[in-house]
């Protein structure tokens, strides 16, 4: 099936896949399309309004691009028998089949649509959403590359998915000159552009600065704070009386601890 991107972004599609082709001079590669280019109807996406995913009418627009010498040598290539849908089913049909992408788009028809009509009407798909018997089954017995079906109460898209070897944690012949950077422990700054950008934590971790009587300056916007005095005016209380007369007839030293009393 075609993109559905292509009635209105048509140049826009052709733009990436001019990128991502086999054989393009760009040098970048399309995990999933590579390692299972004989796959139909291997989609990420569908309209969750109109219940299309279960009619699995979709496209994919989810994707993991690598550099061509990272696909190379450290994208583990998983046959193509490995996509959901296939191997359950009995007898098994070929993973690579229409049949088999509808299979993993429902698991196998046990994950349903939304109701539009009806008494059910507006409930969404709440009742899937807590059956983890039903949903667990999103998860793979093994790590490979290609699809992870994730239920359709969970979101409209599923991710695509690549298992990577031992390779990428060595690092590769970047500069070509016969040494090789790890990608752990020095990335390529080109690709992590946020690691310039300070801490959220620097906002917030500044010292207060104390008012101009202690030696330093006001903090903005805040007022000094008022030294005690004894003789303060203090409210009426109705149950203790006047609080700011003391019991000879003076004034509380509101410095001094007061003894408390039971009522």
């Amino acid at each position: 099936a075609e993109c559905m991107h292509m009635a209105r972004e048509a140049p826009c599609v052709a733009w990436l896949r001019s990128l991502v082709t086999a054989g393009s001079p760009s040098g970048w590669a399309d995990v999933f399309a590579e390692c299972h280019s004989g796959a139909l109807d291997r989609f990420t996406c569908w309209a969750q309004a109109a219940n299309l995913r279960y009619s699995n009418i979709g496209t994919r627009i989810d994707y993991i691009i690598v550099d061509r010498e990272t696909f190379v040598n450290c994208v583990e290539r998983s046959p193509s028998s490995t996509l959901p849908g296939g191997s359950r089913c009995s007898p098994p049909v070929d993973a690579t089949t229409s049949e088999a992408a509808a299979n993993a788009a429902t698991n196998f028809g046990k994950w349903h649509g939304a109701a539009n009509c009806g008494v059910a009407r507006g409930d969404g798909l709440q009742l899937q959403l807590d059956d983890m018997q039903l949903n667990d089954s999103q998860f793979p017995a093994t790590p490979f590359t290609g699809i992870i079906y994730t239920p359709p109460a969970y979101s409209d898209h599923v991710p695509v998915c690549a298992l990577f070897n031992h390779n990428l944690l060595h690092g590769l012949d970047i500069d070509g000159n016969g040494t090789s950077g790890s990608f752990i422990t020095n990335p390529p700054n080109q690709c992590q552009p946020w690691l310039a950008q300070p801490s959220i934590a620097k906002f917030f971790g500044g010292t207060p600065r104390r008012s101009p009587a202690e030696g330093k300056e006001d903090t903005p916007g805040l007022l000094p704070k008022a030294p005690l005095t004894s003789g303060m005016n203090l409210p009426t209380s109705p149950i203790l009386g006047d609080n700011s007369k003391a019991k000879d007839g003076g004034t509380f030293d509101h410095t001094k601890p007061v003894k408390r009393q039971r009522c």
